[in-house]
């Protein structure tokens, strides 16, 4: 997501520097359901469905109850204890760099059910995509 950090900021200088980096890349398609957080939950992290319940939750690999498959993204943040209606990315290119995990230690290779998550998300239609935005301030 977009930020703008200022650097240095005097009465007669200012440098600020922005980045540009986007995760949802084209072609998304989204949903919008409620959410209740138990956490903070920023933009980008990966959802599961809780199987009794229907209710999102931030993926977890190894959450017993819950499908472990994921089936969305987040496109919007939630503070711990808020419910609120958020838009969620259920198909579409995303930069693989930017998906946040809510488990330390899961990956795009994390094997879940027999198969990778990065298998699992391209099945139900996002597609994560290894790219360089080159949108830092110095490029690099």
């Amino acid at each position: 997501m977009s930020t703008a950090t200022s650097v240095i900021d005097k009465t007669n200088q200012r440098m600020v520097n922005y980045d540009l980096t986007k995760l949802f890349l084209g072609g998304t398609r989204t949903i919008k359901e409620e959410i209740t957080a138990g956490a903070d939950i920023a933009v980008g992290t990966l959802l599961d469905r809780v199987t009794a319940t229907g209710a999102l939750i931030p993926y977890n690999s190894t959450t017993g109850g819950n499908n472990r498959v994921p089936v969305g993204v987040i496109m919007e943040s939630i503070a711990n204890g808020a419910t609120r209606v958020v838009t969620i990315c259920v198909k579409g290119d995303i930069d693989s760099s930017e998906l946040i995990f809510a488990r330390a230690g899961d990956t795009l290779e994390t094997v879940v059910s027999g198969q990778k998550v990065k298998d699992h998300l391209v099945r139900t239609g996002i597609f994560p995509l290894a790219i360089a935005q080159m949108s830092e301030h110095d490029n690099s």
